[in-house]
């Protein structure tokens, strides 16, 4: 079965250790035809996680720089400024025009409850410009999804962990397949 031939109600398995991850590759583009990560070495990589406890959010950073510097390179940035210094902000990093997001969150139901379980993404975003109306835009280029039992209330380090290796994972293997060369990470936020 090849990914353009799955349809909503089928079941994909991929292999993987943990048996509580499941995939959800429907946007993950057809690697036989044009593979959106050709050419591509540099990435913003902005995480995306719900925490107000700053000491949770320092380890959260430092374990996002840890497995993306086993990819690749890994340059941190952050773009808060203290607005007494007056400093000028380096805004080049937003230069190299490719974005990768990362996020994880709790799936609620309709009526707003906790599901047990939830969802990590892993999205990249480009500026193309629309040939036909010379406007541009930022699309999703390549996605990839995975769906986790637990809470980020209760679990939430190892529910990046987790995800995380298994969706740059994903990315990985559709990055090398199309490229020789190491990715360089813009890690954004975080201590730099």
């Amino acid at each position: 079965m090849t990914i353009s031939s799955v349809k909503a109600q089928d079941k994909i398995e991929l292999p993987s250790q943990n048996k509580d991850i499941f995939y959800n590759i429907q946007d993950r583009p057809n690697p036989t035809i044009d593979d959106p990560l050709n050419g591509l070495s540099k990435f913003l990589f902005f995480p995306m996680f719900p925490s107000k406890d700053k000491s949770m959010a320092d380890k959260i950073y430092a374990l996002v720089e840890k497995k993306l510097s086993v990819l690749g390179e890994v340059n941190k940035t952050r773009l808060i400024v203290d607005a007494d210094q007056q400093a000028a902000v380096d805004l080049g990093v937003f230069s190299t025009g490719t974005t990768l997001i990362y996020k994880i969150e709790n799936l609620k139901d309709l009526s707003g409850k906790d599901t047990g379980f939830v969802r990590a993404s892993l999205n990249l975003s480009a500026a193309v410009q629309v040939v036909k109306t010379n406007e541009t835009c930022s699309p999703y280029i390549w996605s990839c999804n995975c769906f986790l039992k637990g809470s980020t209330k209760k679990t939430l380090e190892s529910l990046v962990s987790t995800s995380l290796d298994e969706l740059l994972k994903q990315f990985s293997e559709s990055y090398s397949l199309v490229n020789y060369n190491k990715p360089v990470f813009e890690l954004q936020g975080g201590n730099s």
